[in-house]
C-alpha cells in the first residue's frame, strides 16, 4: 500500500490532505523515506530518457537432435503420453471436488508517454486482446489497474494504435516471436 502511496505522489493525484499525511509519513519513517527516495530517482531517470534500450540477454540455442536419435525420443513421449491419459481413465474421481479460483491481486501499470494521443496495454493476462489505459490529467501519464492471477505475466504496451514498446520501468523482458520485446510482471510474489 505504501508503494501504491508513493506513486499517486509522484504522479500528482493526491488531494492536499492526502499530501500533508505523505510528508508527515516521510519525516516519521526513516526506511519509507528511503524508500521514496528510491522511486523519486527512478522517475528522474525514466524522465530523462536516458536509457534507449534494455541489454539483451543472450540464451544458447538449442541444438536439434539428428533424425536417428529423435525417433526414439518420440517414441517415448507418445507412450508416457498414453500411459498418463490411461492412469488419468482409472484413478480420476467420479466427481471432483469443487476448486477454489486463484485470488487475484490488483496491479497498476503506468506508463510516462506525454506525446501520446492513445495507450493501449496486452499481455497474457488479456488473451492478448487490447486494453485501453486512461490518460491522467495533463501529467504525460496513462494508466490502467488490472487483477492478475498470482504467476508470471508477460505484456507490451500499445502506443498510438500501432508502437508496440516494453515497460521501460521492468527490466525483467524477453524476445517475442516477431522481433520485439515483451515485458515481465510477476504478481502474487516478489519478482
Amino acid at each position: 500500500m505504501k508503494d501504491e502511496l508513493i506513486s499517486l505522489f509522484i504522479d500528482d493525484e493526491l488531494g492536499l490532505d492526502e499530501k500533508i499525511e505523505f510528508v508527515e509519513l516521510v519525516h516519521a519513517q526513516r526506511p519509507f523515506k528511503d524508500r521514496v527516495m528510491e522511486f523519486l530517482h527512478l522517475e528522474k531517470d525514466l524522465r530523462s530518457e536516458v536509457v534507449d534500450e534494455v541489454p539483451e540477454v543472450a540464451v544458447p540455442a538449442a541444438r536439434a537432435l539428428p533424425v536417428r536419435r529423435r525417433r526414439p525420443l518420440y517414441l517415448a513421449a507418445v507412450t508416457a503420453a498414453a500411459a498418463a491419459a490411461v492412469m488419468v481413465v482409472l484413478f480420476w474421481p467420479a466427481h471432483r471436488p469443487v476448486e477454489q479460483a486463484a485470488v487475484r491481486e490488483p496491479y497498476r501499470f503506468v506508463i510516462y508517454r506525454p506525446g501520446a494521443m492513445q495507450a493501449e496495454i496486452t499481455g497474457d493476462f488479456t488473451g492478448w486482446d487490447r486494453l485501453p489505459m486512461e490518460r491522467i490529467g495533463a501529467s504525460g501519464y496513462w494508466e490502467i489497474s488490472l487483477d492478475l492471477k498470482p504467476g508470471e505475466h508477460r505484456y507490451v504496451f500499445i502506443l498510438d494504435g500501432d508502437k508496440r514498446m516494453a515497460d521501460p520501468t521492468s527490466l525483467a523482458r524477453e524476445k517475442d516471436d516477431f522481433g520485439g520485446e515483451n515485458s515481465i510482471v510477476v504478481a502474487g510474489g516478489s519478482a
